[in-house]
């Protein structure tokens, strides 16, 4: 545990350093008639005094909550405006054309499909104002959210996709969302992921996704060999054949233009792994994996490069074929853990490598690999 105390430590010097140097984008408005303007709040905190420099710093710490709340409410209800008035527009062209029609209906089947084409125009509101919408919700978010450390940061399914995107998403479930590759030079051995279908439920993100494993086809091995090589693949690779997830967000520490953040989550996995084909077995192997992630990043101010790094530790339960597939007689649980670095590309593709460590069995077998993952965000499920 030492081990991973240090490295912690290490990997998050530079974000430290960074935190404390780097310019602020954030600038307050001078006032609102729509929300507590900077002078009310300085009128609120007015009583917050007191001669020593922890009260001092108390009271700048909730004058600051105070205005970064102004601001973002300010910004929600500009962009709630925005969509409203939008829709009042279009609402208004299409009853017009409406009463137009129905003052002169003409040919049947001409009025009935300009009347269809009119529905097909007020159903595609909600993606007309979606811009603004989605806006709204990202302010939102950031107005509840205005302290730079918050345990529980999530509060409702609209807030979730905030928070683990970072940057505008849409709230609704996602399709083909992500892609893992990861690489371990050690056997040749490669591993590629695909996150199949995610979605919100309440404070938690629910993933289902499938975890395939290939080899490059230039070391001999015996058919024991690649299958315990082919199990451990999977299981550091994505978890199993089948992989079903759950990660609830427990902390998040953002700098006031969210440049640098820190997310606490628990990350739970369920897998199962299919007998092979023209095996003579029906049994599978399963395991479950409970573990806790750290990760930290630096946003570049164009938000296109991002250093990020991240470290999970977790335990890893299963049955005796699971055990079996890993040539690991001993079946007791395993810690298996990862420290994680690398660069992020505009929210979509990132690749980093990534230290292994937990039992002796993880670190004899998956010292280090190279990752690739790919977040298209192409494809949301409506």
């Amino acid at each position: 545990m030492k081990l991973l105390y240090y490295t912690a430590a290490l990997l998050w010097l530079p974000f430290a350093a960074l935190a404390q140097t780097m310019p602020l984008r954030f600038n307050a408005p001078g006032g609102s008639n729509e929300a507590v303007t900077i002078n009310q709040c300085n009128k609120t905190f007015s009583v917050c005094s007191g001669s020593s420099a922890l009260a001092k710093q108390r009271c700048d710490r909730k004058m600051r909550n105070c205005t970064l709340r102004n601001y973002w409410l300010v910004q929600e209800q500009v962009q709630q405006r925005l969509a409203q008035a939008l829709s009042k527009q279009i609402n208004d062209s299409i009853d017009d054309v409406r009463t137009r029609l129905n003052a002169q209906p003409g040919n049947p089947i001409d009025y009935r499909k300009a009347q269809m084409k009119l529905d097909e125009k007020r159903d595609g509101i909600p993606r007309r104002i979606a811009p603004f919408t989605e806006r709204q919700a990202y302010c939102r978010y950031h107005r509840l959210n205005v302290k730079r450390l918050k345990f529980m940061p999530v509060s409702s399914r609209q807030d979730a996709p905030l928070f683990f995107n970072t940057l505008n998403s849409r709230p609704g479930a996602e399709f083909l969302a992500k892609s893992l590759t990861v690489i371990n030079p050690n056997t040749g051995k490669l591993s590629l992921y695909n996150e199949l279908y995610g979605d919100y439920v309440g404070w938690w993100r629910v993933a289902f996704g499938t975890t395939l494993v290939g080899s490059n086809g230039s070391q001999a091995e015996s058919p024991a060999e690649a299958k315990n090589e082919a199990s451990l693949q999977r299981l550091v690779g994505g978890g199993g054949n089948i992989l079903l997830s759950a990660t609830l967000p427990l902390a998040y520490f953002h700098t006031d233009d969210d440049a640098v953040g820190v997310k606490l989550v628990t990350l739970n996995k369920i897998a199962t792994d299919l007998p092979q084909a023209g095996s003579t077995s029906s049994d599978f192997a399963y395991h479950s994996d409970l573990g806790l992630e750290l990760s930290a990043y630096y946003r570049g101010f164009n938000k296109t490069i991002t250093p990020f790094t991240t470290v999970r530790v977790g335990r890893v339960w299963g049955n005796a074929m699971f055990y079996d597939n890993l040539g690991r007689t001993d079946m007791s649980g395993m810690l298996v853990g990862q420290v994680m670095a690398g660069i992020g590309i505009t929210d979509v593709l990132q690749v980093s490598g990534t230290y292994h460590y937990g039992s002796a069995f993880i670190r004899d077998n998956f010292p280090f690999s190279l990752s690739l993952t790919l977040q298209p965000k192409l494809l949301p499920a409506e």
